[in-house]
């Protein structure tokens, strides 16, 4: 018998890790409202920017409080999509330090630089997430393996925890 199940993203660029979690929050009052009940919530965040990392403890906290699950990208998501090419684990400073990288590999798969706001981002690199998984995850474990919180470990990214999540719920609904 194949489960139900549903993922929702919202987009939201430059809110605080505070902000991101609030809504969160929200959402999922307002479903317990409709009667329907998430058996997870992620809220994506970056590190990126010297103040956060107060933000992120406090953050981390309440969403702990509540059930809720973090999946930190430091300096920034593109981290993420830079795996899908290479294993990095360079120090980057900022977004767009980690986007220069980015670039060449981009420009070589597309045929155009990276946007943000790609609308057929997801369908551009989707065939090579299996490597991406691999490169975030040996960069985490291995090559930060002794920092404690990604918050501290630039540059690396945890959503290849979300990602290997729902790969392993759609296995399991088929």
């Amino acid at each position: 018998m194949s489960e139900r199940f549903s993922v929702t993203v919202k987009k939201e660029h430059g809110r605080s890790p505070e902000a991101v979690l609030a809504e969160a929050l929200r959402y999922k009052e307002q479903a317990e409202n409709r009667g329907e009940y998430y058996d997870e919530v992620w809220c994506v965040l970056d590190v990126e920017g010297p103040g956060k990392r107060e933000s992120l403890e406090r953050t981390a906290i309440e969403a702990q409080r509540n059930g809720i699950t973090l999946c930190l990208s430091n300096p920034c998501f593109e981290v993420w999509l830079l795996a899908h090419f290479v294993r990095e684990s360079r120090v980057h400073n900022g977004c767009d330090s980690v986007i220069r990288r980015l670039n060449p590999h981009w420009c070589r798969l597309c045929r155009q630089d990276y946007r943000k706001n790609d609308e057929q981002l997801y369908a551009r690199i989707s065939n090579l997430t299996a490597d991406a998984i691999d490169n975030a995850r040996l960069v985490r474990e291995t090559d930060h393996g002794d920092i404690a919180s990604t918050a501290d470990a630039n540059s690396s990214t945890e959503v290849y925890r979300l990602v290997s999540h729902l790969l392993r719920a759609i296995d399991s609904s088929n």
